[in-house]
């Protein structure tokens, strides 16, 4: 018996979303190599007018002093932030598009480093969205020097690929972390369109494997 892949499921086509927002949450740079890379969230508006937002970035305390908060996580042996300020933190970029925090209605986490959970407990109105596998670890990935605990939250966990609502698929893609999610989402006017968050961070990682 074969099941029908969630991207051709009659849930997810049903209604495509409408819009689809990429969020700047700064600029960091990984030693290995000195490649620099974006740190983005999103912002997906549904067919119905809800609002779902993944990842949120890093913590505040980077855009007040990001030397001084690599130092409290230790995060210096990894890299190092190069630009991020308060316009780059979850209020200013969703005012950028017309929307406050209390108007996001689904928080989807890709996986849960330093860099995608810094404000997961901003939004206690909206069930927050990730993989049961990255759920199960004892503590959040966070950064390894630096441990933190699981927050306080309404949490929707999923196990396999999944559809969230009309236009929108989530897909378990583990390696980057253990749990990591991807999104499929369907634009009326663009298609399909793959939010890969770290699982595949840059271009060259499709040849590099």
């Amino acid at each position: 018996m074969t099941t029908t892949p969630v991207w051709q499921s009659e849930q997810f086509l049903a209604h495509p979303a409408q819009q689809l927002y990429i969020l700047d949450f700064g600029l960091f740079q990984v030693h290995a190599n000195n490649r620099v890379i974006g740190i983005p969230g999103y912002l997906i508006k549904t067919h119905d007018g809800r609002h779902i937002l993944v990842d949120t970035g890093f913590p505040p305390k980077y855009a007040a002093d990001a030397e001084q908060a690599t130092l409290e996580d230790g995060l210096g042996s990894f890299g190092r932030v190069l630009s991020l300020t308060e316009e780059n933190l979850p209020p200013a970029q969703l005012a950028k598009i017309g929307l406050e925090l209390s108007d996001i209605d689904f928080l989807v986490m890709t996986h849960s480093d330093v860099d995608h959970v810094g404000a997961w407990g901003d939004f206690p109105q909206a069930p927050l969205i990730m993989s049961r596998a990255e759920r199960a670890q004892s503590k959040p990935r966070y950064f390894d020097e630096s441990p933190i605990d699981w927050p306080e939250a309404n949490y929707q966990l999923i196990e396999g690929d999944a559809v969230l609502c009309a236009g929108v698929a989530l897909l378990e893609s583990p390696g980057h972390s253990i749990g990591h999610l991807s999104l499929l989402v369907n634009l009326a006017e663009t298609g399909m369109v793959l939010l890969t968050g770290d699982a595949i961070s840059r271009p060259a990682e499709f040849e590099e494997g």
